[in-house]
């Protein structure tokens, strides 16, 4: 995996020269991520749903 030169072909420094290996870095989406706002949008409406419930709740038991 890796390599000893001598000299360096580039700059044509001479002496102990090591070539390093390089691995691609590959980024690949997670088949269960969501797209970004995704999980905000849901816990928005989760919220409104939640909110509505309690308003018809306190409504019930409101008495005048």
């Amino acid at each position: 995996m890796s390599e000893t030169l001598e000299r360096c072909e580039e700059c044509g420094s001479e002496g102990f020269l090591k070539k390093l290996p390089v691995f691609p870095v590959n980024v690949k989406k997670k088949k269960g991520q969501k797209k970004v706002g995704e999980v905000v949008k849901t816990h928005i409406e989760e919220t409104k749903v939640d909110i509505k419930k309690q308003k018809e709740e306190l409504k019930k038991d409101y008495n005048p």
